[in-house]
């Protein structure tokens, strides 16, 4: 990875951090977010998981970051409305959660948050809520792949004490 892009990118997450979301102490999780059927149990899951993360944490500190992405059997072809429709009707909005615009979190066209968030804490997205990144306030990142957002709980507490 190119250090000029990891430097400007880790001064974009500052501003999000510092000047945008105006809190000194919180926890950022940064995840996929597709845009499903609502048949589809694992997507409505999470985002279920992450309301449940939003309504226990946020006034702790907590804030929410989901990247939609349609790199993954094509969930995310939706317009950006249409995936914002789709993430309200499971639940995901109101203080704390924040959908982002529709990236690439893999290959050469990866945007350049995950190419940050992946050389600071290294995983593999393989699927849409593959990975979740956990980003305390000093800008520490890790990784849990392949995780429920309930199995962040334990770290949440940890960083939110």
């Amino acid at each position: 990875m190119r250090q000029d892009r990891v430097g400007a990118l880790a001064a974009t997450f500052y501003y999000l951090r510092v000047v945008r979301i105006g809190i000194a102490r919180h926890v950022n999780v940064a995840s996929m977010a597709p845009h499903a059927t609502p048949s589809t149990r694992c997507p409505t899951q999470h985002y279920k998981g992450m309301v449940k993360l939003n309504q226990a944490y946020s006034a702790r500190g907590l804030q929410i970051l989901a990247f939609p992405c349609n790199q993954f059997l094509k969930q995310e072809s939706g317009s950006a409305e249409e995936i914002l429709e789709g993430a309200r009707g499971r639940g995901f909005d109101g203080a704390g959660m924040h959908l982002m615009k529709k990236v690439k979190v893999n290959g050469p066209d990866a945007d350049a948050v995950f190419l940050y968030l992946k050389d600071q804490a290294p995983c593999q997205i393989k699927w849409n809520f593959g990975a979740y990144f956990v980003v305390d306030g000093a800008g520490t990142v890790e990784s849990f792949a392949g995780v429920h957002p309930r199995d962040l709980t334990a770290r949440l507490d940890a960083l939110l004490a």
